[in-house]
């Protein structure tokens, strides 16, 4: 705890908090109590101000081993021991039974046996007087006196380690007097909640009355009261982050040990270095510039709501991209309790609806308020609690909100009203039209749902029915919504009761499909024609397309039939040339290798005969790609 009280609390989303802290202080030392966690916040953004004639000299604080290099372990069951362990080498006077005493320095403690009790252990006593060692069992001490001051700084750190192990102290040094300190800084602090309450009158009028309460949550984890505290409470999500500046960096360095050389030659006395020249004038009015800047002789123009951008201007203010709320009054919180503070109180009208959202998997319409946000304030997300015609209507979350626009919150299933959804597609082909080589279908696709209402009370009811918009589809023979964004469009059905009523939501794109003009036949030429896709001057067109296109395929197929027959004619030369090989001109054998010759002969005939038709067949698939280019080309392209 601090001398000076907090006045103004400052608490963010994020984890962090804004504490201000002002008031009169006399002295030349000013100590702030922080935790360990929060020292490197502290150290990050630390400011103290002088708002009177004194002057701040500077700031210290503890190490982070300072604790620890202090800190005493006293074990359960021999604190007694463990304290005078920590006492050796200091002075004491022992009481002893029988009134005897012992007074010394403190050597050390003996431990007994492991099977003797710690009672048993030997308190060495040294006696500087009469340079004696004397031995104290540890059950014949009744008490201790100190007689070191030194020993003190024992006892003290037992205090401070029972009460503050994980404290630790900044201290502001100031100069003789009395001092006006506005002291600020930034540390770890529990991220504050919101909770919203909703009060629904006259739920059966058109336009119910509507009553918004919203209230700010937030812990006192400081180890003090606070009184009469100013209370922010800021949403967003400011760029924030830990910078370790408390545990001391001790950058790594090479080691380079010495080597053992021989003896040096005789040095040379060098002239001693030249003592640092005194800081030049210019240079000591800067140093004295920024000396009184951070004592603070200048700065009564300045202020820390003009250092912080999280300065209260008003109940409600936006902050970029910040909204901050500011409590109207003071609060006190009791240490380690925490609080419920008011936020808004906005009174308005509201509808109140069935909403039933298409494709959302849900069976029954949902009970939805919406009200617009008129006040003033952008609305924090948080727990809703509705209530209406006095009693608990449901729960829900309330989104982020901007100032202005719709509230919507939906917090009940109306249980009596059931909807079903009955979904279908179908694709239908409005027009052909023809490309450079392909025929492009424009196909209208459709979507169809219906949804069919089904009431069970014995009151007639008005559902909304939301439908999700899919583009790049379109409504179409639909009725006009009552309302519609780029996401939604929403329909009022009513349903009589005990009745159904039914919506019929369509829905169409146009897609296009592209059919090559080689992969079509006649028959669906035909068929374009008779359904009025095609003209009978485009069928023509596509006809003799078609015919070249056939034409070419059979001469494609034509060459292949005539490798086929070169092939065999060449494997049939080959075997008749193997013969020939063996025969002999006389006799038998003279009248067979007559014949084969002969043969022979008659297959060069018939390759010629396939040279000559591929020649002609090349000619007239020329001809047909040609013709061919000719009526594509008339084609758009």
């Amino acid at each position: 705890m601090t001398e000076l009280p907090l006045r103004r609390l400052i608490l963010y989303k994020h984890g962090v908090g804004y504490f201000e802290r002002r008031g009169q202080f006399e002295g030349t030392k000013l100590a702030l109590a922080f935790s360990r966690e929060a020292m490197d916040d502290v150290l990050k953004s630390l400011v103290v101000l002088e708002k009177g004639e004194g002057h701040v000299k500077g700031i210290d604080y503890e190490r982070p081993e300072s604790w620890s290099s202090r800190r005493i372990e006293l074990g359960a069951g021999r604190p007694l021991r463990d304290l005078l362990t920590e006492l050796r080498g200091r002075r004491i006077r022992l009481a002893l039974r029988d009134e005897a005493a012992a007074e010394g320095l403190i050597v050390g403690i003996d431990e007994p046996p492991p099977e003797e009790p710690i009672s048993q252990s030997l308190v060495t006593i040294y006696r500087s007087d009469v340079r004696q060692i004397t031995l104290h069992r540890l059950n014949d001490i009744r008490g201790v006196q100190l007689l070191d001051s030194a020993a003190d700084e024992v006892l003290w750190s037992l205090r401070a380690n029972s009460d503050k192990q994980d404290s630790r102290t900044a201290t502001i040094q100031l100069d003789e007097g009395k001092h006006d300190l506005l002291v600020a800084y930034l540390a770890p602090a529990p991220s504050w909640r919101v909770s919203y309450r909703i009060i629904v009158d006259n739920i059966e009028t058109e336009l119910p009355d509507v009553l918004l309460q919203g209230w700010g949550l937030f812990d006192n984890v400081l180890d003090e009261d606070l009184e009469d505290v100013r209370i922010s409470l800021v949403a967003g999500r400011p760029v924030s982050f830990r910078y370790p500046l408390y545990e001391p960096q001790q950058p790594e360095r090479p080691l380079i040990e010495d080597t053992i050389r021989p003896a040096a030659p005789p040095a040379y006395t060098l002239a001693a270095p030249a003592p640092a020249s005194a800081p030049r004038p210019k240079m000591m009015r800067a140093m004295a510039m920024r000396e009184e800047a951070f004592a603070g002789a200048d700065l009564d123009s300045l202020s820390m709501d003009e250092m912080a951008s999280i300065a209260p201007v008003a109940e409600g203010a936006a902050q970029g991209a910040l909204f901050r709320y500011d409590v109207r009054e003071p609060v006190s919180v009791g240490r380690g309790r925490s609080a419920l503070v008011p936020l808004l109180n906005l009174r308005t009208a509201c509808r109140r609806e069935l909403v039933y959202r298409g494709a959302a998997g849900e069976t029954h319409p949902m009970v939805t308020v919406r009200f617009e946000n008129s006040s003033g304030l952008t609305l924090e997300r948080g727990p809703i609690t509705i209530m209406e015609s006095r009693s608990y209507g449901g729960e829900a979350v309330l989104n982020w909100t901007a100032e202005g626009a719709m509230v919507t919150i939906r917090y009940a299933q109306a249980l009596e009203v059931s909807v079903k959804e009955n979904q279908n597609s179908a694709h239908q082909t409005r027009r052909i039209r023809l490309g450079r080589d392909v025929l492009i279908h424009e196909v209208e696709e459709s979507l169809t749902t219906i949804y069919t209402a089904t009431n069970t009370a014995g009151e007639a009811r008005v559902i909304k029915i939301e439908h999700p918009l899919r583009h790049p589809y379109e409504l179409f023979d639909t009725v006009q919504p009552a309302e519609a964004n780029s996401q939604l469009a929403s329909w009022l059905l009513p349903i009589p009761a005990r009745g159904e009523a039914a919506l019929r939501v369509r829905e169409r794109r146009l897609v296009e499909r592209r059919e090559h003009i080689r992969s079509i036949n006649f028959e669906q030429l035909r068929r374009y024609l008779m359904d009025r896709m095609l003209d009978q001057n485009t069928v023509s067109e596509l006809r003799e397309v078609l015919t070249l296109y056939a034409r070419i395929d059979s001469i494609v197929q034509r060459y292949n039939e005539i490798e086929a027959l070169r092939q065999k004619i060449y494997n049939q030369q080959t075997q008749i040339r193997g013969n020939l090989d063996v025969l002999k001109n006389e006799g038998g054998e003279g009248e067979l290798r007559t014949r084969y010759i002969t043969t022979l002969a008659e297959t060069e005939d018939q390759l010629n005969g396939l040279r000559e038709e591929e020649v002609t067949l090349r000619s007239e698939e020329a001809a047909c790609h040609a013709k061919l280019e000719e009526h594509l080309s008339r084609f758009p392209g």
